[in-house]
């Protein structure tokens, strides 16, 4: 986080409580898991009661996008995310896969599917989940 920049925080501990929504994009996986958890229940504290958690991560089903960048230090499944989720305490209201491709592409993997499923390999490149502060906090 830039320091000089108002409005920016340098630790969840700075940011005040209240969101209504926070967006958690492509950095979990760069943490140790220990201090993912903690930055999950973090969030958790400056959301509003119903607030949600919007986070993304490559998907390790897809082995290019997570190995392809060497400060990547925990991979997440679709399943640990959530699970990272409940263990802050939060409620996963739902688990995607995205995916980007041309026309080609989408044929090619089309073609290759059954492959893939046997391999255990996936073609989306991110999952992302969301999940929401319990009304009651």
């Amino acid at each position: 986080v830039d320091p000089e920049r108002k409005g920016d925080y340098r630790s969840i501990g700075e940011a005040p409580a209240g969101f209504d929504v926070v967006l958690l994009l492509e950095v979990i996986e760069h943490l140790p898991f220990e201090e993912g958890l903690s930055l999950l229940s973090g969030i958790r504290g400056i959301l509003k009661p119903g607030g949600r958690l919007i986070a993304s991560t490559p998907n390790v089903y897809c082995p290019w996008q997570y190995l392809e960048d060497a400060t990547h230090r925990t991979p997440y499944s679709y399943e640990c995310l959530g699970g990272a989720m409940l263990l802050s305490g939060l409620r996963v209201e739902s688990i995607h896969r995205a995916y980007n491709a041309s026309l080609g592409e989408r044929a090619l993997r089309r073609l290759t599917a059954p492959l893939h499923r046997w391999m255990g390999i996936d073609y989306a490149r991110t999952v992302f989940a969301v999940a929401r502060k319990d009304a009651d906090g």
